[in-house]
């Protein structure tokens, strides 16, 4: 039924390396080039992941699963609106504090040394630090949907009901950008950890 099938091994030119080995002259890489890379690539990509799951989480609050009650009709678009203000600031709030945590990493990498045990380790945990400051943005600003909708609609439920509907958009935010970043990051973490 089942056969024995021998596998010849692969030699490791076959799967390249995301960094190269310490002894290896001929694969340098360029570090400052891969800071600005790194640096240019999550700047794209942590935006367009919230701003498509701030669109899902408005349709889903607005048209999906709207609180009970009439709703006005000008409430909808000043909703979407205060949604698009927001986004503009929470993206350039989050686009000056990964610039902060950033730094440390891309001083290293252009600096073109080995990293000290801080340089590694905020190396390795950009990710987390990343997925940490989208949850925290998405719950400044769920706490501020959630009182307005309160303040509008004269009921607490309903204001605790829509912040508890952005952070669930937050959290898949967060999951996201964590994935997202973790892969981006992926040649940056294995130079930090092949010198540990």
């Amino acid at each position: 039924l089942f056969r024995s099938v021998a596998v010849a091994p692969r030699s490791s030119s076959q799967f390249p390396a995301l960094a190269p080995e310490p002894d290896d002259p001929s694969a340098n890489v360029d570090r400052p080039a891969l800071a600005r890379a790194i640096r240019r690539r999550l700047r794209v990509v942590l935006p367009i992941i919230n701003l498509i799951e701030a669109g899902l989480t408005y349709v889903f609050i607005v048209y999906v699963a709207p609180l009970p009650g009439p709703v006005p009709a000008d409430e909808r678009r000043v909703t979407l609106i205060a949604m698009c203000v927001t986004f503009a600031l929470a993206w350039t709030a989050c686009a000056l504090w990964f610039e902060w945590s950033f730094a440390p990493v891309r001083r290293w990498l252009v600096r073109g040394d080995d990293p000290d045990e801080s340089e590694r380790l905020r190396a390795v945990r950009v990710p987390l630090h990343l997925a940490a400051q989208t949850l925290a943005a998405w719950s400044l600003v769920a706490a501020g949907f959630g009182a307005y909708d309160a303040a509008v609609d004269g009921s607490a439920a309903g204001g605790a009901l829509v912040a508890v509907m952005v952070v669930l958009g937050g959290l898949v935010a967060s999951a996201l950008a964590y994935l997202a970043a973790e892969r981006i990051m992926r040649p940056v973490t294995a130079l930090a950890l092949e010198q540990s």
